[in-house]
């Protein structure tokens, strides 16, 4: 309902700001801009499930955390995080993608190995 809502209102917006006013933004177009909010800003800031967990601030709405990852030596600024915030770590990367991780064996052992069953598994693995 709130998607359906949010789509529409862009609809109406881009229709008002697009270089000629007199022809609005196709549905298609609005959905695009839509999805690109969604993504970048709405679910990593306020509808991700995960944004409880401790982690360091979100960065860049396009690279995330993936500078400090990249222009780091390998694992420091993973190090760094644990130390700072604590066993459990999000981090949110480019275009959005949010990471957790598991910085204590018996978690990884209960995740991976006793209960794997019970906890979801996402697409990019």
């Amino acid at each position: 309902m709130f998607s359906l809502l949010l789509c529409g209102t862009l609809g109406l917006v881009a229709g008002v700001f697009s270089d000629n006013a007199s022809v609005p933004l196709t549905f298609d177009q609005a959905y695009a801009a839509y999805r690109v909010v969604y993504t970048l800003f709405l679910w990593p800031r306020w509808l991700s499930p995960l944004r409880a967990l401790p982690g360091p601030p979100l960065g860049n709405p396009l690279t995330g955390q993936s500078a400090a990852v990249v222009l780091n030596e390998s694992g420091t600024a993973h190090r760094e995080w644990a130390e700072k915030y604590g066993p459990v770590v999000r981090v949110v990367g480019p275009i959005g993608m949010e990471s957790v991780f598991f910085l204590r064996p018996e978690a990884l052992q209960q995740i991976l190995v006793k209960e794997w069953i019970e906890y979801p598994r996402v697409r990019l693995i």
